[in-house]
């Protein structure tokens, strides 16, 4: 029993080592997957958010032009893509129109 709890086969002879590289491999390829995947539905969710902030925006400027003045001192870039969407260059084309 001594020979097996020092790495020997009952033979004597050395126990061969096993390659677990294959193994970590497969589970690395798993882990970076998953992380992918991950990735992946956060940005879908940043999208969706996105989305919803401009259609509210959009439906907010229908209803009062000026409203899209107040969103351009926080969020310049969805006040300028909200603009383009009526038809205009750029914010400043819309604050002309409306005064």
């Amino acid at each position: 029993m001594d020979n097996l709890e020092e790495g020997l086969t009952q033979e004597g002879t050395p126990t061969p080592e096993v390659d677990n590289s294959q193994e970590l491999d497969e589970a690395e390829a798993k882990k970076a997957e998953r992380r992918a995947q991950q990735e992946a539905g956060s940005k879908q969710e940043v999208d969706r958010v996105k989305q919803i902030a401009f259609d509210l925006a959009k439906k907010s400027a229908e209803l009062d032009g000026s409203t899209l003045l107040d969103l351009h001192s926080k969020d310049p870039k969805l006040a300028k893509e909200v603009a383009k969407s009526f038809g205009y260059e750029s914010v400043e084309d819309v604050r002309n129109f409306l005064e």
